[in-house]
């Protein structure tokens, strides 16, 4: 039986990023964990398929991908969409398999990373972390020999993350005030995007379903905020809801502001996740959309265009986010620091109009 990788990292209790440099040379390990890898190595009969290569030579960059919280797995049967229970994240898995849908925002983003670090003739440590407090994770950040790119969730460990990585370290759609150099959406256009298109429609009664789960969900709904003031449009309690991004959850949720006799006749919503959870929430209210209620999500995920009926969605230009990231890492040489801080860099949206949405009713 071939000895893989993985095994090598359980048994010695190391992660798959640093297994993988002490195989190929151990530039920038400490000597003891170079030891307690070679241990597992020689107890697992682990064989490199490869010539050892020292890191440096390969010009790395370490990915990171963070998430700590659970969420749902999706899946598509035909036009019928499923919905798993909550589950714990599962480490490298939940960029395949049954994890794909899920997780298509970050694959979508890492695509775009991998592809603009192939131009530049440099190669890619990718991980997946829960804990960015935790010291192995630190360590393997002061290793990297071109910097890191850190995605996902951020998490109660962002800002001791942020002060112990030596290294260039670019955020890529992680919102922190001040610091590093971050690569995101532009969530106020977006939104006014999802605004324009329903009052197109004659819409007026639009209410907003989102999270406060980090920055740039806060910032997506400020946006809605500011731009229902704008527009001068009704503001009745509760119209507002801000949750979490499970689906089960937020259907719940979303039935309950539908059941009341003065209802919005339109949602924005957050994330496409909190879209799915509305039209579960309008068929459980006998709600037809778009004929009674009009929605619109944000991202553009790979299930938007395939649920039914397709869901109209503020694109995010996920693959374009991964390349600007490795830009920005690539022409920054050091730390931001207060003479020189960090900038933060916003992608456009664009609608994608599909037949979630129609006229006001």
């Amino acid at each position: 039986m071939t000895v893989t990788l993985a095994a090598v990292s359980q048994r010695s209790g190391y992660s798959l990023a640093t297994v993988s440099r002490v195989v190929n040379g151990g530039d920038g390990v400490r000597k003891e964990v170079q030891e307690r890898v070679a241990v597992a190595i020689r107890e697992l009969g682990f064989v490199a398929r490869r010539p050892r290569v020292p890191a440096v030579a390969a010009r790395t960059v370490d990915v990171i991908l963070h998430r700590q919280t659970p969420l749902e797995q999706v899946a598509l049967d035909g036009a019928a969409l499923s919905v798993g229970p909550l589950t714990a994240a599962a480490g490298e898995t939940l960029l395949t398999g049954p994890w794909k849908l899920s997780n298509d925002f970050y694959r979508q983003i890492l695509d775009g990373i991998l592809a603009e670090l192939a131009v530049h003739g440099h190669k890619a440590l990718l991980q997946v972390a829960h804990d960015l407090s935790a010291p192995e994770l630190l360590a393997e950040a002061a290793d990297a020999t071109l910097g890191v790119l850190l995605l996902g969730e951020s998490g109660s460990g962002l800002e001791r993350f942020i002060a112990a990585c030596p290294r260039p370290l670019v955020l890529v759609d992680i919102l922190h005030p001040g610091g590093p150099d971050q690569v995101t959406t532009d969530n106020l256009g977006g939104i006014g995007q999802a605004f324009e298109h329903l009052i197109s429609l004659g819409h007026r009664d639009i209410g907003y379903v989102g999270t406060e789960q980090g920055l740039a969900a806060k910032e997506r709904a400020r946006a809605f905020a500011i731009h229902r003031q704008r527009l001068g449009l009704p503001a009745p309690a509760g119209w507002v809801l801000l949750g979490d991004s499970h689906i089960e959850r937020t259907s719940a949720a979303v039935a309950a502001l539908l059941a009341r006799p003065q209802r919005p006749t339109a949602l924005i919503c957050a994330n496409d996740s909190i879209a799915i959870g509305v039209l579960r929430a309008a068929e459980r209210c006998d709600l037809r959309v778009p004929h009674d209620l009009s929605v619109v999500g944000f991202d553009d995920v790979e299930v938007a265009a395939l649920l039914t009926p397709a869901l109209t969605s503020v694109r995010v230009a996920m693959h374009g986010i991964g390349r600007a990231a490795v830009r920005q890492l690539l022409g920054r040489r050091t730390r931001p620091t207060v003479e020189d801080p960090g900038c933060t860099v916003r992608l456009p949206t664009t609608l994608m109009v599909r037949s979630s949405s129609g006229p006001r009713p």
